[in-house]
């Protein structure tokens, strides 16, 4: 055995670092700066819409929005089916939408 796998072997499995096994099943694509960008937009247009009907306050809509798409990246940068997409995009912003009226039910700044 070599110092360096002697020493591997000694170390906790937390100083080892990440194990990092392969993953059959994860696809891997290569995106592109406009293509991120072009989804991005789309996504953005779509969720902001679909928000701001729910929401009258700009400054909460415009953080549902933000937090949406942050939580959901994945779903932009890989090309999936868009129903699919849209979709799971609602429903994230249906949950931060839910959150955000329990929190200021009692200031009515949220509302239809």
């Amino acid at each position: 055995m070599t110092q360096d796998a002697e020493r591997e072997r000694r170390l906790s499995p937390g100083e080892r670092g990440p194990e990092v096994y392969p993953d059959p099943l994860v696809r891997v694509t290569s995106v592109t700066r406009e293509g991120f960008s072009a989804r991005f937009d789309r996504c953005f247009g779509r969720v902001y819409a679909y928000v701001s009907r729910r929401v009258k306050d700009r400054e909460s809509c415009e953080r549902i929005v933000s937090e949406v798409l942050e939580a959901n990246l994945d779903l932009i940068v890989d090309r999936g089916d868009e129903r699919q997409e849209l979709s799971q995009l609602k429903a994230s912003s249906d949950r931060l939408i839910a959150l955000e009226s329990a929190r200021s039910r009692s200031t009515g700044t949220i509302g239809s």
